[in-house]
């Protein structure tokens, strides 16, 4: 057996923590230095381990994991069930006593003998999805997995059980609960293939959603206030997916109306008083949380619609828009805890709020440009900061992409472009680099994501590379050859400049309405001075039809900033290049 060291009497030979941080020679006495002696400090050994209080958890805490682990258990089972009834008979596992000792595998066969008869599939106590019109258990699952991550205001466990008792056991279900059921399956419809050319689901999803909005919308919007706001996010959540975008006029604006007015109510939680306060009970905490969390959902789709959607925005619900920004600074305090993820995110959509006030106020006032350039810079400040925060509050584990790293670098970069890019002002060099660096890095990061996922399968996703396209390409024909930086030809921003392209290309494939984004931009890109300066003959044809597209694009919705933005490039495209140099 080893002999164990002897004990040394001798000083260590590293300086204790104080003297190394105060670069102070030490004489590393034992127990104290003599620098610490002579300044009453304690003295700690380097990598030296002190004994401290354990630490202990919160119960509320505890409770909060036991409560979501039953959750999943639940929604586990229900997962199980729905499952076993959409292949009840198609497949049959092999016992584990059954298989070779030499697999490790699951063995699946299908048996044709094992398919019910007709009979069997038309019976009034057990009906199948697919006796239920348009309905598919497919269809849900496709929401939850595509589209819930990113908008989860609805109850899974609850919506998957009412999905259940309709399809399986015959349950007669209120008219607000088959509403939700019809128009999250719509929703869900739209995933059920990369490319929505002449498939049965787009019929499907159109079904689903004119039975949810003519038959069950009504007795949605009847019910308590909770269920009337999920009713319309629900319906602008479909807006974003449906393949006639921007066309669903009177219904999404009562929506948006809607969702307008909750957000300019809402008033300051009870939870807001003081803690010594007996009468508040955490019945009242946690539905007070469950508000505030449907109400951030509801301020992030209001956001996006005033960003991306040029929809007469401002005549519709202006009014409102300085009171819902100064009323969502309650969203994020009070009783319960909030995710860090869900306040980060709705911290930028607030960012985003005032950069759009900003705008509207240097409309109003355009003399004002030293405020306007101090505002900005202010605002620039608290987007370098909310950045600086993306490593502690992301997550590459939740199941929502909007809380991936790259989903927030990439929103934090749209807010730079939207804070430096206005149809009212004439940019500087020093902007459109700016706009290079954000943009391209917009650009590569969506790529990198959508690769791998659905998850942004939308139109404002659409709207939003095609912008930052749009911007791309503007600041290689702002920036004179001279002027350039190293930027400009590195290999991010020329990547960028592919992955929108190829971006564009995959929209493109899944909507037929979307060619036109691909054309406009395909279009000013074969024009764009990228590598030399060089006269560029434009065909005959060229600006008939990028005047056309623009009026189309006007037509659809795109933001009066791009459409300048392209109406510029088509300008200079037809002057000579000596403007470069």
């Amino acid at each position: 057996m080893p002999k164990g060291s002897p004990v040394s009497t001798a000083p260590p030979s590293i300086a204790c923590m104080r003297c190394r941080r105060r670069k102070k020679k030490c004489d590393r006495r034992h127990p104290r230095c003599g620098e610490c002696q002579r300044s009453s400090a304690e003295c700690i050994r380097f990598q030296e381990r002190k004994p401290r209080d354990v630490a202990t958890v919160p119960w509320c805490y505890v409770q909060d994991l036991e409560t979501r682990l039953a959750q999943v258990k639940k929604e586990l089972a229900l997962c199980k069930g729905m499952l076993a009834q959409v292949h009840p008979h198609s497949s049959q596992v092999v016992s584990k006593d059954e298989q070779s000792p030499a697999s490790n595998t699951v063995v699946i066969v299908s048996p044709t003998e094992d398919i019910p008869s007709d009979d069997a599939l038309s019976s009034p106590v057990e009906r199948q999805p697919d006796d239920l019109g348009h309905l598919k258990a497919n269809d849900l699952s496709n929401y939850f997995q595509y589209v819930h991550p990113s908008w989860p205001f609805l109850d899974q466990a609850q919506l998957s059980q009412w999905f259940h008792d309709y399809t399986s056991q015959g349950v007669s279900l209120e008219d607000y609960q088959l509403y939700f059921i019809h128009l999250v399956c719509a929703i869900g419809a739209c995933y059920s293939s990369p490319s929505d050319r002449q498939c049965p689901h787009v019929s499907r999803s159109r079904e689903l959603y004119t039975d949810a909005l003519h038959i069950y919308l009504a007795d949605a919007v009847s019910e308590e206030h909770k269920f009337r706001t999920k009713a319309y996010l629900l319906l602008i959540v479909y807006a974003f997916h449906c393949l006639t975008p921007f066309q669903l006029h009177d219904t999404t604006n009562e929506a948006i109306l809607e969702i307008t007015e909750r957000l300019s109510t809402f008033q300051i939680p009870s939870t807001f008083l003081p803690l010594d306060f007996d009468d508040i009970d955490e019945a009242t905490v946690a539905e007070d949380k469950d508000n505030r969390v449907l109400l951030i959902y509801c301020y992030t789709a209001f956001e996006i619609i005033a960003s991306l959607w040029n929809r007469s925005f401002q005549v519709l619900v202006g009014s409102l828009d300085d009171k819902i920004l100064d009323q969502g600074i309650w969203l994020t305090f009070g009783g319960g805890s909030m995710p860090a993820d869900l306040e980060h995110m709705f911290a930028i959509r607030r960012i985003q709020s005032k950069v759009r006030r900003l705008w509207s106020q240097f409309i109003a006032f355009p003399e004002q440009e030293e405020t306007r350039r101090r505002q900005t810079a202010e605002i620039r400040a608290e987007l370098e900061q909310w950045k600086a925060m993306i490593p502690l509050v992301s997550s590459t584990v939740d199941g929502s992409m909007s809380y991936h790293p790259l989903a927030m670098l990439k929103t934090y970069d749209y807010s730079i472009c939207s804070l430096y890019q206005h149809e009212t002002i004439v940019l500087s060099v020093e902007d459109y680099s700016v706009l290079l660096s954000a943009a391209s890095e917009n650009s590569r990061c969506f790529r990198r994501i959508q690769k791998f996922f659905m998850i942004y399968s939308t139109w404002g996703g659409l709207l939003e590379q095609f912008s930052i396209g749009v911007i791309l390409l503007s600041c290689f024909w702002g920036t004179p050859l001279l002027c350039r930086t190293a930027a400009f030809q590195a290999p991010d921003a020329l990547q960028a400049l592919e992955d929108c392209q190829q971006t564009l290309t995959g929209f493109a494939q899944k909507w037929e309405a979307a060619e036109i984004y691909l054309e406009a931009y395909t279009l000013l890109f074969s024009h764009t001075p990228i590598y030399a300066c060089k006269e560029t003959v434009p065909s005959e044809d060229f600006r008939p039809r990028m005047e056309s597209i623009i009026c189309e694009l006007e037509n659809r919705g795109v933001t009066m900033a791009i459409l300048t933005l392209m109406r510029r490039m088509l300008s200079l495209s037809e002057e000579s290049t000596d403007f470069l140099l």
